[in-house]
């Protein structure tokens, strides 16, 4: 996995990236994630906005995230509990705020699948 930060004074990017392979039955099925993240902060306001890819191998194997806590990222009513064969991509914009002592979050998520519509409703 390869990742990069940058933060600086008021705005901030991150880029994720890892290869998978995966053998089964014979067969070797290789898959590649990619986050693409930016955003920036304001004085008690943040702004981001995210691009997620769990790639497939031609619909035949989905990026397998067996250790990860999906409902929080790519949970959307539990949907995605595992990646689809044929693949994920995802979309999201979300802002946080400092609001009397607390913190707030507000996270609008859009999934897809890669040949399947598997749009969150």
């Amino acid at each position: 996995m390869v990742r990069a930060i940058l933060v600086k004074k008021n705005w901030f990017y991150s880029v994720e990236v890892a290869q998978q392979t995966s053998e089964s039955g014979g067969q070797e099925y290789d898959a590649t994630y990619l986050s693409l993240a930016a955003g920036m902060k304001f004085d008690t306001l943040a702004v981001k906005l995210g691009y997620e890819s769990l790639d497939s191998d031609d619909g035949q194997y989905g990026f397998a995230t067996p250790l990860a806590t999906l409902h929080k990222f790519n949970g959307c009513s539990d949907q995605f509990l595992n990646t689809p064969k044929q693949g994920l991509d995802g979309i999201h914009v979300s802002l946080t705020g400092k609001l009397f002592g607390g913190t707030w979050v507000l996270n609008y998520p859009q999934f897809r699948g890669e040949r399947i519509n598997a749009g969150c409703r």
